[in-house]
């Protein structure tokens, strides 16, 4: 309980920057009149670093689905490999592996080449256009909130009494 206490504060005082920087860009840079807060398709819309327009809205909709599923896999992905890569192979601590070291190795490598090269297709499409960046954050959301949710179920519970679970912060 009591790193819950501790990240929670750590919350609170990022959630505290964030509204500092969030009044300081709006206010003095209008930072909500360029043209990263238009929505939908547009003739001028092209992907940062590309010729590619998205113009109509049969490409505008291809391509946020793909941004939405994009991102759900690669969270759903990341929260269910890299654990077992923190724990298992970088930790330092564990002397020992469950798999062959050169599978081990290639498997390794493999996923973190997978992140690059994805990397090239869809870094720069959250800073394009607001939709983009929701539209990737919601996928996000679905898969943290999936694969949290799946672990804490897993999880058994400390009962306490009501008191100390009211007065936890």
């Amino acid at each position: 309980m009591a790193n819950l206490k501790l990240y929670t504060l750590y919350i609170i005082a990022y959630s505290v920057w964030m509204f500092f920087v969030s009044v300081i860009l709006v206010s003095f840079f209008g930072f909500l009149n360029s043209s990263y807060f238009h929505f939908g398709p547009s003739p001028s819309l092209s992907l940062l670093g590309t010729n590619l327009l998205i113009d109509t809205w049969d490409k505008y909709i291809l391509y946020s689905a793909y941004l939405c599923i994009d991102s759900f896999i690669v969270v759903f992905i990341g929260e269910t490999i890299l654990p077992w890569i923190n724990a298992s192979i970088l930790n330092q601590e564990a002397k020992t592996i469950s798999n062959d070291k050169t599978q081990t190795f290639v498997f390794v490598n493999a996923m973190y080449i997978l992140m690059v090269f994805r990397a090239l297709f869809s870094i720069g499409s959250s800073m394009t256009q607001i939709d983009f960046f929701i539209y990737t954050n919601i996928g996000r959301l679905v898969a943290g909130s999936l694969t949290a949710g799946i672990a804490i179920y897993k999880k058994e519970y400390e009962t306490k009494t009501i008191a100390y679970d009211l007065l936890w912060l």
